[in-house]
């Protein structure tokens, strides 16, 4: 069974769902399967009254829907009914109701599924099997997608250089075996000379940076950055070692902005070696 995504007990409705006028039914229904859900841990039974509201008692204009999808998707995936999570979350997300936090979870939902599990492995963007994602919350600086470039194809990250708040990708990992001890990241910088910055993050949500931590991108030049598990540094200086089974998260960073160069730009991802 997957892990809860949910506080324990998720009893606090969103401001649509108590909208004036609103009737009662519908909402106090969510609440109440959130919280037979939470005291009894029957996710099967939740589904059941989630499916039941979603299909049979709240219309697609109701705004109380969007918080049925969302708890039914999170109970689905609990249950490990990935598809039906999927399909739910989608289903809110076109319905454009409170579809911010649907997102995120659907955007949870494929970053955890396709986390890197087994090693060795080489992304070279031939195809959409890749394990790269663009944040929701970055989405207003940047966008990703694979493009030809001569023979093959590349990662398009598309970014609006920010000096304040940088652009990122993440990649997922759960439980990679055998343990990483090298990753490599070829990339190009299309429109201005770049800079990246690389953190790592375990399971326990220690933040770790390798040495080097920053990588300049000369423009049009393309560029191996590589990442060897034995150098990382604890960011929070309390002596914690990475240990690389518990690798969680790789976080790169656009920080060109910092270093006055600003502007659209596009970064190509040649290929992602993980060994």
């Amino acid at each position: 069974m997957r892990p809860r995504v949910w506080p324990a007990l998720a009893l606090v409705v969103t401001g649509a769902v108590a909208l004036a006028g609103e009737p009662p039914v519908s909402w106090s229904e969510v609440q109440r399967a959130q919280v037979d859900e939470s005291i009894d841990g029957d996710e099967a039974a939740a589904v059941q009254r989630y499916e039941d509201l979603v299909h049979n008692r709240l219309t697609a204009g109701d705004p109380n829907l969007s918080d049925a999808l969302y708890w039914l998707a999170a109970a689905r995936w609990s249950l490990g009914d990935l598809k039906g999570a999927r399909d739910a979350l989608d289903q809110c997300i076109r319905s454009g109701v409170n579809k911010g936090r649907c997102i995120d979870l659907r955007s949870h939902i494929d970053l955890e599924e396709d986390s890197v599990r087994v090693t060795p492995l080489t992304w070279t963007f031939d195809t959409e099997d890749h394990g790269f994602f663009h944040p929701r919350e970055d989405w207003d600086r940047g966008s990703i997608r694979i493009v030809k470039d001569g023979d093959g194809s590349v990662l398009s990250w598309i970014t609006q250089v920010d000096p304040l708040v940088p652009d990122k990708l993440v990649v997922g990992f759960k439980d990679p075996s055998p343990a990483p001890s090298v990753m490599r990241l070829t990339a190009t910088s299309v429109n201005l000379s770049a800079t990246l910055e690389i953190t790592l993050v375990d399971a326990y949500g220690h933040v770790f940076s390798p040495r080097p931590a920053t990588w300049m991108l000369p423009l049009g030049t393309p560029t191996t950055i590589e990442l060897r598990m034995d150098s990382v540094t604890d960011q929070a200086g309390e002596g914690a070692k990475l240990v690389p089974s518990q690798l969680h998260r790789l976080i790169v960073r656009d920080i060109t902005g910092r270093y006055g160069n600003v502007g659209a730009n596009e970064i190509r991802v040649d290929t992602f070696t993980v060994r």
